[in-house]
Parts: C-alpha cells; sequence; structure tokens
C-alpha cells in the first residue's frame, strides 16, 4: 500500500481549516482536533521527547556498592542487572546486584551505599531530593548476608543528595544503618523504586 508523503508545510485540508492537519516545517503534526484513539499501538521503543517537554527513554545502567564517598567497595561482581524507564521528571529503575569474590567486601561498619543511578550528577540538586522527601524503599530479596544480620530482618534503601542510596535495617522497633562489613562475597539484593528529577510542587 502507497502511503500518502506530505512536504514540511503542507496541509491535509485547507490551512484555515479547524479541523485541519497541519505538517509544519519542523516536520511535527498538528492535530487541531486530538487523536482519537480507536485502535492499538504497535509496541516498540521510544526514546525522545513529546511536545519538546516530556521525556521518555529507557536503558541501563550499572550500580556498584560503594562506601558515602562512592569508593567501590567490591572487587569482583557477578550479576549487575539494572534498567530504568524515564517518563518526564520520574525515573523508575530495578536492581539485581551480586557480590562474587573471595571474602567480604569491607571491614568496616559504615554505612553501606549504592551507586550509579541514572540522571545524576546533571540533575537532580541535592535541594530536590530533600524537597521530594528523599524517595526510599526496601530490599525485595537478599541472600548471603553476614550471620551478624540476623535473618529475620529486613532491609531499606534511602535516596540521598548525592545520587546514592544508603541502606538500613530494621525489625520491629530496631532500627540502624546497614554495614558495609554485613556484605559477604557472595551477597546479592534485588530491589526496586522510583525518584524525581525536579521538585514536585
Amino acid at each position: 500500500m502507497t502511503g500518502i508523503v506530505i512536504p514540511d508545510g503542507g496541509n491535509i485540508g485547507s490551512a484555515s481549516d479547524p479541523d485541519a492537519i497541519s505538517i509544519p516545517a519542523n516536520g511535527k503534526p498538528t492535530f487541531s482536533q486530538g487523536i482519537a484513539n480507536t485502535g492499538t499501538i504497535d509496541a516498540g521503543t521510544f526514546n525522545g521527547t513529546i511536545g519538546d517537554s516530556i521525556t521518555l527513554s529507557q536503558g541501563t545502567w550499572t550500580p556498584t556498592f560503594t562506601n558515602s564517598s562512592g569508593t567501590d567497595l567490591v572487587t569482583t561482581y557477578g550479576t549487575r542487572n539494572a534498567v530504568y524507564t524515564r517518563i518526564g521528571n520520574l525515573v523508575f529503575f530495578n536492581v539485581d546486584i551480586n557480590v562474587n569474590q573471595s571474602g567480604a567486601p569491607s571491614s568496616t561498619t559504615n554505612i553501606l551505599n549504592v551507586s550509579g543511578l541514572p540522571f545524576f550528577g546533571v540533575s537532580p540538586s541535592s535541594s530536590i531530593v530533600a524537597a521530594n522527601g528523599h524517595p526510599g524503599g526496601i530490599v525485595s530479596y537478599h541472600q548471603n548476608i553476614n550471620s551478624a544480620f540476623a535473618a529475620s530482618y529486613s532491609i531499606h534503601w534511602v535516596l540521598q543528595d548525592t545520587g546514592r542510596m544508603t541502606f538500613y535495617y530494621a525489625n520491629g522497633a530496631d532500627m540502624g544503618p546497614f554495614n558495609e562489613n554485613w556484605l559477604t562475597g557472595t551477597s546479592r539484593m534485588i530491589f526496586s523504586g522510583q525518584y524525581y528529577l525536579a521538585q514536585i510542587t
């Protein structure tokens, strides 16, 4: 089937017709009466913007177990699967990260961090993270954590101004920092979450 080809600056219908479809010089069509959804949209991958204002993108990123300065604690990783979907200023992410080395990554009792979330370093600023209430969540699966960490404890992450996530344990009313030295040479965590790249007002 042959399609209809309309050059930049062309119209379907009269330019003065309120129902016309216009193709301006920038190639972005204008539908004055909107678009009626009477069917389905083919599945696919889209990376770009809608109306120069809403960014849609998907991709991968590399999570890293770090200290509070962002220094990698691990010599060798096994699985490091991490993806994100960005819709405007909202970013959703999923993480599956595990250690695969001989011996524990760290011997310190400092709080554990994960670095590498996409879009940090450009935005958001620290004020945006704080203003949006420091997003956080729970680690849905963890494996091979040091025996000093009770199996009944849950692990939680909180996004900090630096773009790194800090980790905490919880067991009823008992809460505190998740120490770096609770990671073992085969520790694994799986979790997901979301955060904003602009202040919500």
